[in-house]
C-alpha cells in the first residue's frame, strides 16, 4: 500500500529537480489585493500539486486551512495521516519559516473534551497506550466524546488497512472502556467527512458502528 515511504522518494524527487515553489517575483504577482500573503499561497500551492495528489494515492486529502504565526494548520482525511511526518518535512524544506504542521480538527473547541471522562481517557492514552504505540511509529488521538462514545484517531504507524488495525482498536476500546465502564463504543475518527456524522464514514477498513 501507499506509505510515507512513497511520500519520502517524492520528495527526494522534486528536491533534487527545480523547486516547485514559485520565485517571490511570481509569487508576488500572483497575489491580488486582499488575498492571503505570498507564503500563505506558497504553501496552499505546495500543498494542492504535490502532496494532495500524494494523499490520493492513498485514499486520503489533505486541505490547507490556515497559517499563522509559523504553524501550517491543515484538515488531514483519511490513509493521509500515515504521511503526517514526510507532509511535514516536504513544507518545512521549502519553506524554512514553517516551525510545524497542526490538525485544524484539533483548534475547534469541543465541549466533550472537557468531561471528567475525557481526561480519563487522555490519561490512559498518554501514559500507556501511546509510549506502547509509539514504538511502532504510531499515535492515538482522543477526537471527542459524546455521551457514551468516544472516537478516537489513529495517526503515523497506526492509521491504516487491515486485521493489524482492527486489532489495534479493538485493544484501546477494551483499555477506554476499563477506565471510563460508561463508554459503551469507541469509533475510529480517521476518516471523519462531515455530514450526520462528523467523526465517522461507515466502510473504511471493514469496521463499521453497528
Amino acid at each position: 500500500g501507499f506509505s510515507a515511504a512513497v511520500l519520502a522518494a517524492i520528495m527526494d524527487h522534486y528536491i533534487s529537480g527545480d523547486p516547485v515553489v514559485r520565485g517571490p517575483d511570481e509569487a508576488a504577482e500572483a497575489v491580488e489585493p486582499g488575498e492571503e500573503d505570498p507564503q500563505a499561497a506558497s504553501i496552499r500551492e505546495l500543498i494542492e500539486t504535490r502532496i494532495r495528489p500524494a494523499a490520493a494515492q492513498s485514499g486520503g486529502d489533505v486541505l490547507f486551512r490556515e497559517y499563522r504565526e509559523g504553524i501550517v494548520f491543515l484538515e488531514v482525511q483519511g490513509a493521509a495521516h500515515s504521511l503526517w511526518e514526510g507532509i511535514e518535512s516536504m513544507l518545512r524544506y521549502y519553506i524554512p519559516e514553517i516551525v510545524g504542521i497542526r490538525e485544524f480538527q484539533d483548534t475547534q473547541m469541543k465541549p466533550g473534551l472537557g468531561t471528567p471522562e475525557a481526561k480519563a481517557i487522555q490519561r490512559l492514552l498518554e501514559e500507556e497506550i501511546n509510549p506502547a504505540v509509539a514504538a511502532h511509529g504510531g499515535h492515538i488521538s482522543l477526537v471527542d466524546v459524546r455521551g457514551e462514545i468516544a472516537y478516537i484517531r489513529l495517526e503515523g504507524g497506526c492509521q491504516g488497512c487491515g486485521m493489524a488495525n482492527v486489532t489495534l482498536k479493538q485493544g484501546v476500546e477494551t483499555e477506554i472502556r476499563r477506565v471510563v465502564p460508561s463508554i459503551e463504543q469507541v469509533l475510529d475518527a480517521t476518516d471523519h467527512a462531515g455530514g450526520t456524522n462528523p467523526y465517522y464514514q461507515p466502510g473504511k477498513g471493514g469496521m463499521s458502528p453497528m
